[in-house]
């Protein structure tokens, strides 16, 4: 068959047409078999009924025969006697001798003897035709009781077997009414069918019409899709162009922006996928934005994908990727962004108290750039909150970090960076020997290290570096603990009151709760200090569990006392016994 022929789909005319037709071929084959059905049942064997005439038709012949054969013996015999009595009466009559008579006597009795013989011959015949004959009449009588018999039970099973033939065919007259309803159901169905047929091509009209609209929504979704990613593209770019760390990350104008933008890059992505589109920026950016709301977790992941597309764009620019404005500077601008991807990924583990792989983190930043000086500074704090680390590698690692600084060339601006750096390191290192006011269990080893004199040493230096709040913070705790002598010429008190007032003024320009929640404590460490100011300790201590309410819980947070970070349960713990002690309790 012709394609043309085999794929033309039948119109609704031609299968109703068809449908008609199949329904009187039903009509005509169900009458068919109803007629075949009454024939059966009526047709009989007339063979035994005339067999049975006929046996008895020959037996009356028979008893006829014997009765006629029987009544013309006896009417032969009657004859003969009378006509031998006539004879005698006869002869009687006339005058015949002695002789004559005597022979006629003798005559007589011949004739009587053979007549008596020709009688009993006769009558043996006869009883030999009578014996014949009922033989044959009983061997006829045998036979049609057999045969008689043989109708009844023939007659009887033959009933039987109609009666099982007839079931068997109501049977089948069942099952063919049966399927002849099924196929009349058929039937109605194809005509229902026949008639949604046309309801269903007007909704796939309907639909090749919208899909053709969805078509043209999906073209026009596709290019607002590409001047999404473009502008996305480009304003990742744009955010990390300026120098970020985290006092930058909480202030308004910065975080307002990388909060939109991380707003419509999530957005996108649940779009579809996304991430082969875009630069390794747009997740960089998103990351730090995660990091500056304690969203640590999440920040790691966008950090760890923008290393790694980083890292291959770095070896083979992706440029299509890029605005063309862009391009010629996303060699410099990826290394750098890829010292701060690990930078930001130590501080992420630091703040969840992941002090190893922060670490790890630290030093792979410095690994792509020796003068990233917060890492340096960083990478030196989180090994001293980590138990693991001895003391005596504590002490080295900070003699070579101050040794490399000072061994580097710095001009400009890096100037002031190295000198923050110097004076955090010398503050680091500083706090290895600070005596600590509540001591920590856990913490017990570093006991034997503690050494006021040497803590001052190392204050002092970092003082006279880069003067800032927390220098002199240290400096006054650790000046409690020595003579005059190495005060020179600021008491404790009056670092306490300088410190105070920075801090005071940190606490409101700085907007970041974790932060505050240091900067609360060493203010109402100040305040138990200074009694002149009236302030008490309880209300910045209450400030700073207000400003630990609001971090996640599993942030851990810098201890002005301790020096090290604390978890909340920690350092909440350590506030409370710091209250105990100024209120006397």
């Amino acid at each position: 068959m012709p394609p043309s022929l085999s794929n033309r789909k039948p119109s609704p005319t031609e299968s109703e047409s068809a449908v008609d037709r199949l329904r009187e071929d039903l009509v005509l084959l169900e009458s068919e078999l109803d007629t075949r059905i009454h024939d059966l049942k009526g047709r009989g064997s007339a063979f035994p009924k005339f067999f049975l005439f006929v046996i008895i038709a020959l037996s009356i012949l028979i008893f006829l025969f014997l009765y006629f054969q029987d009544s013309k013996y006896k009417s032969l015999t009657s004859s003969l006697r009378e006509s031998v009595a006539t004879e005698i009466a006869v002869r009687r009559a006339d005058v015949i001798p002695s002789e004559a008579v005597e022979r006629m006597t003798n005559r007589l009795e011949y004739l009587e003897l053979r007549q008596t013989a020709l009688l009993d011959q006769a009558k043996s015949s006869m009883q030999g035709m009578y014996f014949i004959f009922t033989s044959v009449a009983a061997f006829f009588g045998l036979f049609s009781i057999y045969f008689g018999y043989r109708q009844v039970t023939t007659e009887s099973r033959r009933d039987e077997s109609r009666e099982r033939y007839d079931r068997e065919m109501r049977n089948l007259v069942r099952s063919f009414q049966d399927n002849i309803t099924t196929i009349s159901s058929l039937i109605r169905t194809l005509e229902d069918s026949f008639a949604y047929r046309k309801k269903v091509e007007d909704q796939i009209a309907e639909i090749e019409d919208r899909a053709e609209a969805l078509e043209v929504q999906r073209a026009e979704a596709e290019a607002v899709l590409h001047d999404m990613i473009a502008d996305l593209n480009s304003d990742a770019l744009r955010l990390t162009s300026k120098k970020t760390d985290r006092r930058e990350l909480r202030l308004e104008e910065n975080r307002r922006p990388m909060t939109q933008f991380s707003e419509k890059l999530t957005s996108l992505e649940r779009m579809r996928k996304v991430e082969g589109l875009m630069n390794p920026f747009c997740f960089y950016v998103r990351g730090i934005a995660r990091v500056g709301v304690y969203e640590y977790e999440a920040a790691l992941s966008d950090l760890e994908i923008a290393d790694r597309r980083g890292r291959a764009d770095l070896s083979q620019p992706n440029l299509h990727n890029y605005a063309e404005q862009d391009r010629e500077q996303v060699q410099n601008r990826l290394k750098q962004m890829l010292v701060f991807c690990s930078h930001f990924q130590g501080v992420a583990h630091k703040n969840l108290g992941n002090y190893e792989a922060s670490q790890a983190k630290f030093e792979e930043a410095l690994t792509r750039n020796p003068r990233h000086f917060e890492s340096v500074s960083y990478r030196l704090q989180v090994m001293f909150c980590n138990d693991k680390v001895p003391f005596e590698t504590l002490v080295n690692e900070y003699d070579k970090a101050i040794r490399e600084i000072e061994s580097i060339d710095i001009a400009g601006d890096e100037q002031t960076d190295a000198r923050k750096a110097m004076s955090r390191i010398r503050i680091g290192q500083g706090d290895l020997y600070m005596p600590k006011l509540i001591p920590l269990p856990f913490r017990s080893a570093y006991k034997q290290y503690e050494n006021a004199e040497k803590a001052l040493q190392c204050y002092w230096q970092a003082y006279d570096i880069y003067n800032e709040p927390l220098g002199e913070f240290v400096l006054a705790m650790t000046m409690e603990h020595v003579g005059a002598s190495e005060w020179r010429a600021m008491t404790p008190t009056e670092l306490y009151k300088s410190a105070m007032s920075v801090l005071k003024r940190s606490v409101a320009e700085d907007p970041d709760p974790l932060y505050s929640v240091m900067l609360y404590y060493m203010l109402a460490v100040c305040a138990s200090k200074v009694t002149e100011t009236g302030e008490t300790p309880q209300v910045y201590l209450g400030q700073a569990r207000h400003s630990l309410r609001e971090v996640p819980s599993y942030v851990t947070s810098f201890s002005p006392i301790s020096r090290i970070r604390l978890t909340s349960s920690q350092i909440l713990e350590e506030m409370d016994t710091f209250e105990r002690i100024v209120t006397g309790a």
